[in-house]
């Protein structure tokens, strides 16, 4: 049996190709067919990777009883949400406002019209857990609305209106409620802004097990970038001598988030990577499957941590994660592909597990006795049918302690240990990968891997990043930007790109391309990103709201266009891109830019600053804003640039300097009006291999022309790694 998925590209929409449900795209087709019929729509929200899709699709999409009540009496329609986070945003949301909690498979049912009706999750095939079954929900939505078909409508009408204001904040109206710069005051105290911000996020900040609140547990990347630059901040400037103690509890807080996600199942102790979330508090049992930007987000994390902290096993959990990107998710055009499956072998998490007896045949003696010791292997297991999850229980120097080796010899054991584990494990069913390259996600793993190349500044495998990056960064510039049009498009696939970019593919794209130019991506990158923030002007700015639009208003197929101000938990696209325009106007003297960003951070603070995890790429806006970018600008001559470049990394590795911007000028003319503002005190005739200026809040320290300065005016600036170890 066959429907009309048999041509979609989509890996999640071909798992459902032969289902007996006559199944239609997100297509005009299907919503004409519907209004024509005056048919219900049933609208189903996945994604290839999600367990509890794969368990519905079993239960109910492959069952031909339940298929017969969908075909005879609704028209069908199957969304990945990858490919369509426009529409999965709106119904999400739709889900929130009549309080229901979000989540895939979201199951939405709208009317002829295509007006939303009702929303749930998951439905089983029989009722049970106090959950109506599927069958039993679909006969009473229809005895609903043949009897009371208008009642049905007006509900539609309602909900779509109520949506419509959801999607609209209407702050432009009260600019003025509170103004950043004043709040800070003359005295220069930020904590007027950020104490009460800290205070929620300590709330919830779990200093037992790491992370923040109960179970089920994401890794909230963004909320710890942000604790992790407020921490440094305040180390560097703290108000008085007691605040400095609390900023290392505060430290300390965050380091047993960072261990314990590291140590426990929800990171792949074998291949690298981490899953998506943990189900309990302890981040021993995880949903398994694994996406990019998880990864992507962990690369900049732990790569900052490293350069906060100045602990090596962030930096080994950094190249672990590249390793296994490279290995497993890089794909030959030069992107990287979306998620690989929860599911393998027809149950959950099996790619992954252990039994005890498995390990004991495989491994030595000496092996099992480091494997069992470092990874708490145990006969009952800590997971199902008494298999087990490996979390790490002890650390480096314990067991160096114990086998009176060096912590060198025990890392080459614990290396060569893995190695053998992962050539087992890969004889196994390998999990389904869903090989769509998603523009945003692939963005966000760009900026990650500029974050991972500053920790390796001084070893061999910068080198390797580097290519990385370049490869990357190629891939998006030539296969998703239009150099006609500068219009970005969302999907590489099948050697073709499909949908128009929505606002985070272009908002994460311009963050790293920023990132590229500010590493000597020179003029050719300038003018591509002065075309993709006029574009993005003209496809997403709400002018009468002073705000941004999630899909672009080309967009014709969705019943609104949604705005997305919160992390969730992807970084906020909105913010991620009021961030883009903060750099931008520093970058290009773009005033009306930097205009655009005072007026949205006073407008949108009072709403955001009642939040924490939700708000956290806001407030790293607004921790960017309040204390300024941190400028190190250097002019070379031609011949000395690449010398110059490597010591010059070599010493920023040992600093954590979390708003950079470096900017490398290697010739007398450019556009970048940060650095030109500088030249007027530079002679090019007079240097002989460098001049180097440290700047914020537009206040440079005088140049610098000789390595052993620099290093003395970064320990004045900066906070040197290791300071809070």
């Amino acid at each position: 049996m066959v429907n009309h998925l048999l041509s979609e590209s989509s890996p999640y929409l071909q798992q459902h190709a032969k289902n007996p449900v006559d199944w239609y795209p997100y297509t005009p087709e299907a919503f004409a067919k519907a209004k024509k019929e005056d048919k219900l729509i049933f609208l189903s929200i996945g994604y290839s990777a999600c367990h509890w899709c794969h368990v519905m699709a079993h239960e109910s999409f492959e069952n031909e009883g339940i298929a017969e009540i969908l075909n005879k009496n609704y028209i069908s329609i199957k969304v990945d949400r990858e490919e369509r986070p426009d529409v999965d945003s709106i119904y999400q949301t739709f889900a929130q406002i009549t309080g229901k909690n979000g989540g895939w498979p979201l199951s939405v049912f709208l009317t002829p019209e295509g007006k939303p009706y009702f929303v749930g999750t998951y439905f089983p095939a029989t009722s049970r857990y106090g959950i109506i079954s599927f069958p039993q929900l679909l006969q009473k939505l229809l005895d609903v609305f043949k009897s009371q078909p208008q009642d049905v409508r007006k509900a539609g009408d309602e909900i779509l209106e109520v949506l419509n204001h959801v999607g609209e904040y209407h702050g432009r109206e009260t600019p003025k409620q509170v103004n950043i710069k004043a709040l800070v005051g003359e005295k220069k105290d930020p904590n007027a802004i950020f104490g009460g911000i800290l205070d929620r996020f300590l709330d919830t900040l779990d200093f037992n097990d790491g992370g923040f609140g109960g179970a089920p547990k994401f890794p909230n990347f963004s909320s710890l970038l942000f604790l992790m630059r407020q921490i440094s901040e305040e180390y560097l400037h703290p108000s008085n001598p007691e605040d400095r103690q609390d900023t290392i509890a505060l430290a300390s807080g965050v380091k047993i988030a960072l261990d314990k996600m590291m140590n426990g199942g929800i990171y792949d102790q074998i291949g690298g990577g981490f899953h998506r979330y943990s189900v309990d508090a302890q981040w021993v049992v995880p949903h398994f499957e694994k996406m990019l930007y998880d990864n992507a987000m962990g690369l900049r994390v732990y790569s900052e941590a490293y350069l906060l902290f100045g602990d090596e096993k962030y930096k080994r959990i950094v190249r672990e994660i590249i390793e296994w990107l490279q290995r497993e998710m890089l794909t030959p055009d030069g992107g990287y592909i979306a998620t690989m499956d929860a599911d393998s072998d027809g149950r959950e998490g099996t790619y992954y597990i252990w039994t005890k007896s498995e390990l004991q045949s495989i491994l030595s003696p000496d092996e099992q006795d480091l494997c069992f010791r470092l990874y708490n292997v145990s006969d009952r297991g800590n997971f199902e049918h008494k298999t087990n999850i490996l979390t790490v229980k002890t650390s480096i120097p314990e067991l160096s302690a114990h086998y009176k080796e060096s912590e060198e010899k025990i890392l080459d054991r614990i290396q060569n240990l893995k190695l053998q584990l992962l050539k087992h494990r890969q004889n196994r069913v390998y999990p389904h990968q869903d090989t769509k390259i998603i523009t945003s996600w692939n963005s966000l793993l760009l900026d990650g891997f500029f974050a991972a190349s500053r920790i390796f500044a001084d070893s061999q495998y910068k080198i390797k990043i580097q290519g990385i990056i370049r490869s990357l960064s190629q891939f998006l510039i030539t296969k998703m930007i239009d150099p006609q049009t500068n219009h970005v498009s969302r999907i590489f696939m099948e050697n073709k790109v499909k949908i128009a970019g929505n606002l985070d593919d272009y908002a994460y794209l311009i963050q790293a391309l920023i990132q590229d130019y500010l590493n000597g991506g020179g003029p050719s990158q300038y003018s591509r990103l002065e075309g993709l923030f006029r574009t993005v002007m003209e496809e997403f700015w709400d002018e009468k709201s002073f705000s941004f639009y999630y899909s672009p208003i080309s967009s014709q197929d969705v019943p609104i266009r949604p705005k997305i101000e919160y992390d969730m938990p992807l970084p906020s696209p909105t913010f991620v891109m009021v961030s883009n325009m903060f750099l931008w106007g520093e970058i290009s003297g773009d005033s009306e830019a930097l205009d655009k960003v005072h007026q949205m951070i006073n407008q949108y603070f009072p709403k955001l600053s009642k939040h924490s995890n939700a708000g956290a790429t806001f407030f790293l806006l607004l921790h960017q804003y309040i204390y300024g970018n941190q400028e190190v600008v250097i002019f070379t001559t031609q011949e000395s640039q690449d010398e110059v470049s490597e010591k010059l990394h070599t010493i920023m590795s040992d600093f954590y300097i979390p708003r950079l911007m470096f900017m490398p000028i290697y010739s007398s003319s450019g556009k970048n009006k940060l650095a030109e503002s500088k030249r007027e005190a530079v002679h090019y005739s007079s240097i002989s291999q460098f001049s180097l200026f440290i700047c914020q809040n537009r206040v440079c320290s005088p140049s610098i022309s000789k390595f052993e300065n620099i290093q003395a005016a970064f320990n004045s600036n900066f906070l040197p790694r290791n300071s809070l170890k």
